[in-house]
């Protein structure tokens, strides 16, 4: 939902959500490259590759950074 947006308008967009999801809602989204304060709001994360589910995880900011990604990345 924040592709063609500003960052600004990214984070603005993404504390809506977030909101709603405090509410109760459930909300999926897809996002590329998201900024770092954007990647922060979100509770879980699922990396998909070939259609297919390869990591599925409660989001632990420090330790994601400092090795899964690195592992996917590699």
């Amino acid at each position: 939902p924040t592709s063609a947006l500003d960052s600004t308008s990214a984070v603005a967009l993404m504390d809506v959500l977030r909101d709603l999801a405090m509410q109760g809602k459930t909300i999926i989204t897809s996002i590329h490259q998201p900024l770092s304060q954007i990647f922060q709001s979100f509770d879980q994360l699922i990396l998909l590759a070939d259609g297919k589910t390869i990591f599925m995880a409660n989001i632990i900011i420090h330790l994601f950074y400092q090795n899964t990604f690195l592992f996917f990345l590699g």
